[in-house]
């Protein structure tokens, strides 16, 4: 299922490449944006330009792994009634969405984002990994992915109770955005609204694994930080 999933990917080469050129847009205008701040300004708690500027093409690697298209494929198969042809299969349905959800990202996420990490080193110059956090970044990443997944799906198969799944999605996307901290880092929100955020299944999304890479949490928060993804995807797992 994987492999018919990557496959599917290159095949649809223009809504491909449209999801490539989108993320693009969005965290170009954050650029610009953020460029025109920090022309008065060094530093904003704790991140400088240099932070910034990295801290936004991860955003951008990251939201690769998981695009809108898995629940709309989910939702979509419900409201056509195809779902039932998939629940008499002698395979598990959760299982199945997760394998065609990793096909993709192979192609959308690590393809491109290979392409695009030459990109950012030769033009944006980005910042090098923390050396110290090496070991754990994998972990977090395979969380993300993880947790990105679920929240995907849960909103997927909402549409058994809806007329239409759009209106969730965008739903999903603009709440996952701002509580990950795809649209500012979360340092930068009330330190109230940060801790909430902190403890929510979104930071771990992007927050998390920006964090380590960035070398802002370390050591035993670092592992903290790891331990609240994985404690969200049992959780979310079991929900969904």
């Amino acid at each position: 299922l994987a492999n018919l999933a990557s496959q599917g990917s290159l095949v649809y080469r223009t809504r491909y490449n449209i999801s490539t050129l989108t993320g693009l847009v969005q965290i170009g205008i954050l650029f610009f944006l953020w460029r025109a701040f920090y022309l008065n300004t060094n530093e904003v708690a704790g991140y400088t330009w240099s932070h910034i500027r990295t801290y936004l093409f991860l955003t951008y690697l990251l939201n690769l792994l998981i695009t809108f298209y898995t629940e709309l494929r989910i939702s979509q198969s419900i409201r056509v009634g195809n779902i039932a042809l998939e629940l008499i299969k002698p395979i598990d349905y959760q299982w199945a969405r997760f394998a065609e959800a990793t096909g993709t990202a192979l192609v959308e996420g690590v393809v491109v984002g290979a392409g695009a990490t030459l990109v950012a080193i030769a033009l944006f110059q980005i910042l090098p990994p923390e050396l110290s956090n090496l070991f754990w970044l994998p972990f977090s990443l395979l969380a993300a992915f993880g947790l990105k997944f679920l929240l995907a799906y849960i909103v997927g198969i909402l549409c058994f109770w809806t007329t239409n799944a759009v209106g969730l999605i965008f739903a999903r996307i603009t709440v996952t955005n701002f509580f990950s901290g795809g649209l500012i880092p979360l340092a930068l929100l009330p330190e109230w609204l940060e801790t909430i955020a902190l403890y929510l299944p979104f930071q771990g999304t992007l927050h998390t694994p920006v964090s380590l890479y960035l070398g802002r949490i370390m050591d035993a928060e670092a592992i903290r930080a790891i331990i609240v993804q994985y404690v969200w995807i049992l959780v979310l797992w079991y929900v969904a």
